[in-house]
């Protein structure tokens, strides 16, 4: 696979993860100051601060940015692409930590998808084409 191939897929997924992250923080965004409800079981959490939405909408259009930057071809795309990709990475693997304390597969899955998502796309954006050996 060639390193054009690997950005194009690397902002395709960045397009998607942004658009996810979008719907997340809206839907935190929207329940108000208070934030989200907590989850059933996990009451003692609580749910999803103000905050949180802010910051997963913040990160979500810079994910947006990262991935034209990476269609581009831009150098600052990839750096924003692996910054967005390592905070949202962290943010996850607490989410499956989350999940796993409230017992909920399904969200667990889902999160531990989205890590590995992020992970692809920093592995993608950092690989360099293999230099011939020479002779």
């Amino acid at each position: 696979m060639d390193a054009s191939k690997r950005t194009r897929i690397a902002a395709g997924l960045q397009v998607l993860s942004g658009i996810a992250g979008l719907i997340s923080g809206i839907r935190i965004l929207s329940a108000g100051s208070q934030g989200l409800p907590p989850l059933p079981g996990a009451e003692e959490m609580g749910g999803p601060p103000f905050w949180a939405g802010l910051m997963f909408f913040a990160l979500a259009v810079a994910s947006l940015f990262s991935a034209f930057g990476l269609w581009k071809g831009q150098r600052w795309g990839k750096v924003v692409a692996i910054v967005t990709c390592a905070i949202n990475a962290v943010f996850g693997a607490g989410d499956i930590l989350g999940a796993i304390a409230v017992g909920s597969a399904t969200m667990g899955l889902v999160m531990g998808l989205s890590v590995l998502v992020y992970v692809l796309v920093i592995v993608l954006v950092l690989r360099r084409d293999p230099v011939p050996a020479a002779a």
